[in-house]
């Protein structure tokens, strides 16, 4: 079960402001939150989960 942002909220995907999130274990920065490769974009993950 996803909260409703999930939902409605594009921008909650999107690390807009630039923080400093930390490091993975394999050394990459973590920035935005990875979509899976049928999302090219936020956007398309919330109209599609809209569905």
């Amino acid at each position: 079960e996803l909260i409703p942002e999930f939902y409605y909220l594009p921008e909650m995907f999107v690390n807009s402001n630039g923080y400093c999130l930390g490091d993975r274990d394999d050394g990459v920065p973590v920035c935005d939150v990875e979509l899976p490769a049928w999302a090219k974009k936020p956007e398309d993950f919330v109209r599609i989960n809209r569905m």
